[in-house]
Parts: structure tokens; C-alpha cells; sequence
């Protein structure tokens, strides 16, 4: 399995990263890795780059080809 990382944004309460990464050669997409739990969920599936979390915590924004998206965390 091959592995691209494209940004990443901890979360404000450290708890969790966001990042954007491209596995065997397909589209970058942001996952969320659970610090605690070791996993990671993928959040976007539209080819996205750049995940920031907001001040709060409870949303995540990410740019993709066709704009910026927002996903509550």
C-alpha cells in the first residue's frame, strides 16, 4: 500500500488529526485520526486537500475541486 500525506490540522482540544492523504494512487482525501484510539475515519470522498478545524472543535473545513466544504467533526 502506498501512502501520500497533503496537510493536517491537530485538533484544538489534541485529541485528533486531520489530514489529507492519497492511498495507492488514488484521489487525496481528509481522514480524522482518533489519537486515543489509534483509528482513522475518512471524512471526504470528492478529492480534498487542506482540513482545518474550527476554533470550537466541532466543525472541520476542507477545500475540494469544486470549493470549500464544512463537516461537523
Amino acid at each position: 500500500m502506498e501512502v501520500g500525506f497533503f496537510g493536517f490540522s491537530l485538533s484544538p482540544d489534541a485529541s485528533r488529526v486531520a489530514y489529507a492523504a492519497l492511498i495507492n494512487a488514488g484521489p487525496f482525501d481528509v481522514w480524522v485520526l482518533n489519537l486515543a484510539h489509534g483509528l482513522s475515519t475518512r471524512i471526504s470522498f470528492n478529492q480534498a486537500i487542506s482540513p482545518q478545524w474550527s476554533p470550537d472543535g466541532k466543525q472541520l473545513y476542507y477545500y475540494a475541486l469544486n470549493g470549500i466544504y464544512r463537516k461537523a467533526a
